[in-house]
């Protein structure tokens, strides 16, 4: 199916889907639950949508999108673990 029409404004959005792994790597059940079914088809959808639109058009969660977390370091102690006299106090 075809996604895009002409004529509509379009922009920009993210869907996140948590607890979801591929097919290849998911982990077998003594007893099959109900609706594995459903969720088979649902990760073979996925991995449909990322091979039809290449590397980075669809991808799991955990993979993230390729922007490196960092620490803010600016309100971090250079003692933190070592002198109590630098944790911060909150008062409410």
């Amino acid at each position: 199916r075809e996604m895009f029409r002409p004529g509509y404004a379009y922009k920009k959005a993210g869907v996140i889907l948590l607890d979801l792994v591929s097919s290849s790597f998911q982990q077998g059940l003594l007893f099959e639950e109900h609706g594995s079914l459903r969720r088979r088809q649902f990760v073979n959808a996925v991995e449909e949508a990322a091979s039809h639109y290449g590397t980075g058009g669809a991808f799991w969660g955990g993979q993230g999108i390729g922007k490196q977390w960092r620490m803010r370091r600016e309100m971090r102690t250079p003692r933190y673990t070592t002198s109590w006299n630098e944790i911060p106090v909150l008062k409410g």
